[in-house]
């Protein structure tokens, strides 16, 4: 097969790039490797690359590409959890209330998700506050103003809630799908 053009591959890549951001190798001349990474292929390899090599490269960026996303490739929508109206999806950090985004700062995703994907357990503020800051504290007055803006967020402000319990003198539950 004739090779192409190193332009024709960089614009190639760029095209794919836009389109998917699925894990990609590229075959291409030692000159061309540079413009091909920066491009954004995530691998290149030089075009004397014997098949068996390259089929090796391409597994092991696989292999790290379902280990470090926990990606199920079996059920690629495994990790999604769905509680009522509220979908979470923990590996797009992706969060709707009745099909609307809903835009979460770093410990409000953190938090839901942990309620999320365990309904009904109580947290203490404690657990909370090590789940999101990582050291102990005592983080009752910290952990209140983030408990209220999540509330707020997921439009759980009824009463009774709908998704986020108060436990008084204890902590927190998520409550399961009513």
């Amino acid at each position: 097969m004739p090779n192409l053009p190193q332009q024709a591959i960089v614009d190639a890549v760029q095209t794919l790039r836009q389109l998917s951001y699925a894990q990609m190798l590229v075959l291409a001349s030692d000159e061309a490797v540079e413009d091909v990474l920066q491009a954004g292929a995530d691998n290149c390899l030089p075009l004397e690359t014997s098949a068996e090599r390259a089929v090796e490269h391409a597994r092991a960026m696989i292999r790290r590409y379902t280990l470090y996303n926990h990606y199920d490739l079996a059920k690629p929508d495994a990790s999604v959890i769905y509680r009522g109206e509220l979908m979470i999806d923990p590996l797009r950090r992706h969060v709707t209330m009745a099909g609307e985004e809903i835009a979460l700062q770093r410990r409000e995703f953190k938090l839901l998700q942990h309620f999320a994907e365990n309904p009904g357990i109580v947290l203490t503020a404690d657990q909370i506050g090590e789940l999101l800051w990582g050291t102990e504290y005592d983080y009752n007055r910290k952990l209140s103003p983030v408990i209220a803006e999540l509330r707020r967020k997921i439009h759980d402000t009824s009463r009774p809630p709908n998704y986020i319990e108060t436990v008084h003198g204890v902590g927190y539950r998520f409550l399961p799908n009513k």
